[in-house]
Formats: C-alpha cells, sequence, structure tokens
C-alpha cells in the first residue's frame, strides 16, 4: 500500500502544481482553512486533504490528461512507463463513470473553482475487497476516484512509491478490447521501480489492493 503518512500540505501541493505549467488557483480560504483543520476535524478514514485540478486544465481530453501525469511521475523520479499511454488511454478504452464525473462537478461547483480541494483515501479503507463491494458500501457523500485522480495525488508524492503499490480506481471503466464495454475497474500498478496499468473486473478480491475514494461536501465555507 501507498504510505499516507507523509500527506504534503495544500500549499505546497499547490506549489508541485504549478511546477508543472497549472496556473489554476484553488479556492484561497477553502484551502487554508482546511490545512488548518486539526486531524480531529479532518472526515474520518481519509488520508489528507488534496488539491486537485480538473483534467481540462491540463489536456484537451481525459485520457490525455493522465497520461500527461504518468509522464511527469516517470520524470520525477525516473520510473519506466512500460505501456503505450496514448493507446490505453484512449476514449475507447478508459471512461469515467458517471457517479465520480457528478461528484466532481458537485466539488466545483460548490467550492467555485476548478482546482478542487478533496479529502480522499488511497486504499487503506478498502482493503480485501471488490470494487464493487466498497462502491456498493460507500455512503451517498463517498465516491470512488478514478485512475486520473489518483494519478494526480501520486504526482504530488512520488517519494511515497516504494515497494510494490496495487491501488483500484473505479472512478473510471475500462474496456479492455476497446470494443466500447467498459466491464473492467483501472488498477494503478507500482513495482520495482516501473509503473504500468491493469484491468480488474468488479468482483475480483485482491488481498494486496485497496480501492481509492474521497468525499464531498466536507470541505465548506
Amino acid at each position: 500500500m501507498l504510505q499516507t503518512n507523509k500527506i504534503k500540505s495544500l500549499p505546497h501541493q499547490l506549489e508541485i502544481s504549478h511546477s508543472i505549467g497549472i496556473a489554476s488557483k484553488p479556492n484561497w480560504q477553502l484551502m487554508f482553512q482546511a490545512q488548518n483543520a486539526s486531524k480531529d476535524k479532518q472526515p474520518e478514514g481519509i488520508d489528507g486533504y488534496f488539491l486537485i485540478p480538473h483534467w481540462s486544465e491540463i489536456a484537451s481530453s481525459y485520457g490525455g490528461a493522465t497520461a500527461l501525469l504518468v509522464d511527469h511521475i516517470g520524470q520525477r523520479r525516473k520510473f519506466r512507463v512500460t505501456q503505450n499511454l496514448s493507446v490505453l488511454f484512449e476514449s475507447f478504452f478508459l471512461t469515467e463513470t458517471e457517479r465520480k464525473a457528478t461528484a466532481i462537478a458537485s466539488i466545483q461547483k460548490e467550492q467555485g473553482s476548478k482546482f478542487s480541494i478533496i479529502p480522499a483515501q488511497l486504499g487503506a479503507k478498502y482493503l480485501e475487497q471488490s470494487a464493487h463491494e466498497a462502491v456498493v458500501s460507500m455512503r451517498k457523500h463517498e465516491f470512488p476516484l478514478g485512475l486520473y485522480e489518483v494519478c494526480y495525488i501520486v504526482l504530488q508524492h512520488t517519494e511515497l512509491l516504494e515497494g510494490t503499490i496495487f491501488i483500484e480506481c473505479p472512478g473510471d471503466s475500462i474496456s479492455p478490447d476497446g470494443n466500447g464495454i467498459f466491464s473492467h475497474v483501472p488498477v494503478f500498478v507500482f513495482h520495482e521501480k516501473e509503473i504500468h496499468f491493469a484491468a480488474s473486473l468488479p468482483e475480483d478480491v485482491h488481498s494486496t489492493s485497496g480501492i481509492a475514494s474521497a468525499i464531498f461536501g466536507q470541505c465548506k465555507m
């Protein structure tokens, strides 16, 4: 699992975002309110608050934005990416789920910015559960994260990539054959200093992976 005991401060996350060319700005008052929240006031079960811009701030397509993030991750830590992402992340292979896209839109509207402040966890909450089981058990204010959001968080914290890591991202769906049948869940995999992506059936249970999720309605003025 990703070691999440050293999550960067929101201002530090913003500096990294700007260093890779993202010019958007978050809701400043909200950002510092979240940053100053004591641990006992943070939503239960989250690893921390994360700054995540909408994918359209990075590229013209969801898959293109995700591929660009993976490229930046590789550059920051000299990791190898073992797949052709320009093909893997085409729209006929990768798509957002309606539940996640709706939740992100709700957060943006609430915060008045395309640079959202999102309380999230990267898998520990749903260890040894299938993606289907985890998503069904999520309360209405919780939603699964997609590959883009997970890659953005990883980009902000590349130093935490050690050992072997599997993070399932059921906020997106994968069509393994590229035939428009989105039947699988994308999985972010880090192993032996290589990054690659796998596809898992929603009903599969993997003892080494967890399901990433976030909540909305918790960051308010």
